[in-house]
């Protein structure tokens, strides 16, 4: 009897023994998650304290003749981050300003700048009025986003632009600069063709034809970063098409002809002869 109460006792004891260590498993599995959940989110929690009372001075600036609403300025930033002990050096406060405004936390006031030591006027993309975007910044958190500079043609000239392929969206966001906080244009690639063109000397470019309502001209300075444009843009759907003969063509002995008979003769076959070309208004 004694043996037998021995072992119910060692029973339990064993029993509320794992009982504890689960309870104890559990108690760290929460705390762990509920502190993954606060390291989740560093910058918002950066950006909740310099948006209170005690952070950093927000309010409407003017510089020459033009009022900049609910600014801060950069270098102001980067003092705060070193007197709160967020940063221990200038270049790591700048290096933290720098990963806010990528975050799609604060923005240049005019979108010219990255984030600088300087006293350029920022601004809290919770505090702005009147911009629809989407910016550059919360198109790249999406990681299949595909983007970099490329030239295009608006009428007669040439300009830089900065490009953000949204590949679930099928859809090409242009930019003026990587900066930007709203698109200047949105191609629709979901009816879409390419093909590989020569507009510009010292460039490599491509055309897309949007669908039925316009072709827009692409350059860029390498072959590479023209292939891999090329690449991403099929991978969405893109039809890829070769270039027509007529652009490609060195000479008039590349096409073929019909002959009078209405059989079609490769005019490579007169090669070496003079060859006069006519226009006739013939059925």
């Amino acid at each position: 009897v004694r043996g037998s109460n021995c072992s119910v006792v060692g029973l339990v004891s064993a029993i509320f023994s794992i009982s504890m260590e689960k309870e104890t498993e559990s108690s760290v599995s929460s705390g762990l998650e509920a502190q993954s959940d606060i390291e989740a989110n560093p910058l918002e929690d950066l950006v909740s304290k310099l948006r209170k009372p005690g952070g950093i001075e927000i309010k409407d600036r003017n510089y020459v003749f033009s009022k900049y609403p609910k600014c801060f300025k950069g270098n102001e930033l980067v003092d705060w981050l070193i007197k709160n002990e967020v940063c221990s050096t200038r270049e790591a406060a700048l290096a933290k300003g720098q990963e806010l405004l990528e975050g799609d936390y604060i923005h240049h006031a005019t979108d010219a700048y990255g984030f600088k030591d300087e006293p350029l006027f920022y601004r809290f993309r919770v505090d702005d009025v009147g911009i629809s975007g989407p910016s550059v910044a919360s198109l790249k958190k999406d990681s299949t986003a595909y983007h970099g500079p490329l030239s295009v043609k608006d009428l007669l000239l040439w300009h830089p632009r900065y490009f953000v392929l949204k590949k679930d969206q099928k859809k090409l966001y242009s930019f003026d600069n990587e900066f930007s906080s709203t698109p200047r244009s949105v191609v629709d690639l979901s009816s879409s063709n390419l093909i590989m063109s020569d507009y510009k000397n010292g460039s490599y470019c491509f055309t897309i034809n949007e669908g039925d309502k316009r072709s827009h001209v692409f350059c860029a300075t390498k072959s590479q970063v023209q292939e891999a444009w090329v690449d991403q843009l099929v991978s969405v759907g893109v039809q890829f098409k070769e270039e027509e003969l007529y652009v490609t063509a060195n000479s008039i002995f590349e096409f073929t002809a019909k002959d009078i008979d209405g059989n079609d003769t490769p005019l490579s076959k007169f090669k070496g002869q003079v060859c006069i070309v006519v226009n006739v208004a013939s059925e």
